[in-house]
């Protein structure tokens, strides 16, 4: 497992996540107003992938929550079938980002990833924080995320 990662880069608005972001930190990297919810939402590129995803945030008392969407799903239906055909190019596209920037995921998540095919979710952990890699591959679509739970 790498260890030495400082955090998330985005480009299309450039936006930098470190693990010791905070929440005055984001407002202003956002531009935006301070809210009671603590949650934020904002688009932008996934760097160096160049994709676009959604990503949420949310503040507590001992760090942040931020999910990363793949927000590229493209499906077409045939007007005669009821059949949904799904563009497989864009199927599982943070997964060799996340294996390079992060490493291996751990064993145990792969292994039971491997049972609950098509969908699966591995799991890091390190100092700072936890992170997992969720896909979902079914016939109506599919759901990627990256899911991180930040301790200060």
């Amino acid at each position: 497992m790498k260890t030495n990662v400082t955090g998330i880069e985005f480009i299309d608005p450039k936006i930098n996540i470190n693990w010791k972001l905070t929440e005055e930190d984001l407002v202003n990297i956002l531009k935006c107003e301070r809210n009671d919810s603590h949650f934020y939402i904002f688009e932008a590129k996934l760097y160096p992938i160049d994709i676009d995803v959604f990503s949420r945030i949310t503040f507590n008392d001992f760090g942040y929550k931020m999910e990363i969407i793949v927000s590229q799903t493209k499906q077409e239906r045939d007007k005669n079938s009821k059949a949904i055909y799904i563009d497989t190019n864009n199927m599982n596209i943070l997964h060799n980002y996340v294996e390079e920037k992060f490493g291996s995921p751990k064993f145990f998540s792969k292994l039971i990833s491997i049972i609950n095919k098509p969908f699966y979710n591995h799991r890091w952990t390190f100092d700072d924080f936890k992170l997992s890699h969720k896909y979902q591959d079914s016939v109506i679509g599919f759901y990627e995320c990256l899911l991180f739970d930040v301790k200060y």
